[in-house]
């Protein structure tokens, strides 16, 4: 296959990893029980700066940090595709004495048609 067929196929969609720094932390907070639910590979749906399990519950927010990261990507002409579980972290906010379970998401944008 030539190079540029390649590299061309392969720039046709992006996968993000998001970390700690992508969601924010509080908002998890009273959610530990249904984000304890997922495991990792489990679909997620993503609408407008949140991410919702199968049953459209948000189980996840972006932070001002990875909604930039993802506006970055769609100011280029992509846009969300899919979202996966890709790990389940426990978390415990400085002088708390509970844990709270954060959802790390990975997502796949994909090359809007045409562009």
């Amino acid at each position: 296959m030539p190079w540029t067929s390649w590299s061309a196929r392969l720039s046709s969609s992006v996968s993000i990893a998001l970390t700690m720094h992508d969601v924010w932390l509080d908002f998890s907070k009273g959610r530990k029980e249904i984000v304890l639910q997922m495991r990792s590979g489990d679909p997620l749906i993503y609408r407008e700066g949140y991410i919702q399990n199968q049953q459209g519950i948000n189980v996840a927010a972006l932070s001002a940090s990875g909604k930039e990261k993802l506006k970055a990507w769609q100011d280029k002409g992509y846009e969300v595709a899919e979202a996966k579980v890709s790990y389940i972290l426990a978390w415990r906010p400085k002088e708390a004495n509970n844990e709270h379970a954060i959802c790390l998401a990975n997502v796949i944008l994909s090359k809007h048609k045409g562009q």
